[in-house]
């Protein structure tokens, strides 16, 4: 019980990773697939060159709106909302996985979070490439903040994982110490009673 409270713990931080790295991402990469210009397109006179770049790529124009409902506070609220019922999530799937994947919580964190990626990630990014005109450079770049996210994310499940098992191995330690220690007390004291009364014994005899 105590390993997935722990799990689970671990799961939230590494919601908070997630959305913390998919935010930054997000911003990062609007500003270099649609440069502020761009965004401003409706608004604002652009120059030739510019204007040239929009035509070779027309796609440009429509990247914007892609972007358009990605920032602000009460989104990157609902956005964390959501990776803290993933990390919940995960938090679990890590502790069930947990024997199977390498034994050092590096390796086992990057190796869950690769896996989550692939598993839960990829066939979206494949079905949108195959299916849909959506510009390839945002989708590869939400793919590539996707593997990010969930490499970090996996990490950080890991070592709070890791760290949290430590402390519960050490807490449970102690509390075997204190139960040998409060039992050898009991046997010290049931060997005094008795010797106690073997004595009272004793000297009840030799009178």
């Amino acid at each position: 019980m105590r390993s997935f409270l722990n799990g689970i713990l671990a799961g939230i931080v590494a919601g908070i990773i997630i959305t913390i790295t998919t935010i930054t991402f997000i911003i990062i990469w609007k500003d270099i697939v649609a440069p502020d210009y761009f965004q401003k397109i409706s608004t604002e006179v652009i120059n030739s060159a510019q204007l040239k770049k929009l035509m070779d790529n027309p796609e440009l124009a429509f990247i914007p709106q892609l972007f358009a409902n990605t920032g602000g506070l009460r989104n990157y609220i609902t956005l964390l909302g959501a990776n803290i019922i993933l990390g919940f999530l995960w938090g679990l799937g890590y502790v069930y996985l947990r024997k199977s994947l390498p034994r050092h919580w590096i390796f086992s964190g990057l190796t869950f979070g690769l896996f989550a990626w692939l598993l839960g990630q990829v066939p979206v990014w494949a079905l949108l490439a195959i299916h849909t005109q959506f510009p390839r450079t945002v989708l590869g770049g939400w793919a590539l903040g996707g593997v990010v996210a969930c490499l970090l994310g996996g990490l950080a499940v890991g070592f709070i994982y890791n760290l949290l098992q430590k402390e519960t191995s050490a807490w449970r330690r102690e509390k075997e110490y204190k139960k040998e220690k409060r039992r050898g007390r009991d046997e010290e004291e049931k060997v005094r009673e008795e010797k106690k009364e073997k004595d009272s014994g004793k000297q009840t005899g030799e009178r």
